[in-house]
């Protein structure tokens, strides 16, 4: 996924948030998200501020994607 927004000149970034897919490991992670605490939430934000400090990123349009909505949510502003 992130190749293919960054083949359409978006920046994209890939963490591995859930060590691998593991059943167990997902569960973990988003629970992890909806609490907005534990080691999933710290990468997430980390993501996001690391990307919010690029020259070539405007913070205010950070955007996240991917197979669960959790990240998308919890995240989201407002």
């Amino acid at each position: 996924i992130a190749d293919r927004f960054s083949g359409m000149g978006y920046v994209a970034l890939a963490p591995d948030i859930v060590e691998g897919g593991r059943l167990s490991c997902i569960a973990r992670a988003m629970i992890d998200v909806v609490r907005g605490d534990g080691p999933t939430a710290k990468v997430v934000e980390e993501c996001i501020d690391w990307l919010g400090a690029r020259d070539d990123v405007d913070a205010d349009r950070i955007g996240a994607i991917g197979f669960s909505s959790a990240v998308v949510w919890r995240f989201s502003p407002g």
